[in-house]
């Protein structure tokens, strides 16, 4: 899909879906203010997604992958224990 979009546009949809999954994290507290604790995970996403909007290419945005595995697995625990609270 990257090929087809070309580098700006992936990069563009990269934070894209970072922002929307944050975006919607206020939403999703309507029904319990404990699901805000996911918030605390964005300073994790912040580091790949400067990685992916510099100008880096090819094998520099290998660390970028990894952290974006972090950045979700940060999320989703957060985001679980903010349901489980509540």
């Amino acid at each position: 899909m990257a090929v087809r979009l070309g580098p700006v546009a992936t990069r563009t949809f990269y934070a894209g879906l970072i922002g929307v999954a944050y975006f919607m994290v206020p939403l999703a507290s309507i029904g319990s203010p404990w699901v805000l604790i996911t918030l605390v995970a964005a300073p994790v996403a912040a580091v790949p997604l400067r990685l992916v909007m510099s100008s880096a290419t090819g094998a520099a945005l290998i660390p970028a992958l990894a952290w974006t595995g972090i950045a979700q697995l940060a999320f989703a625990v957060l985001f679980a224990v903010g349901l489980a609270v509540s």
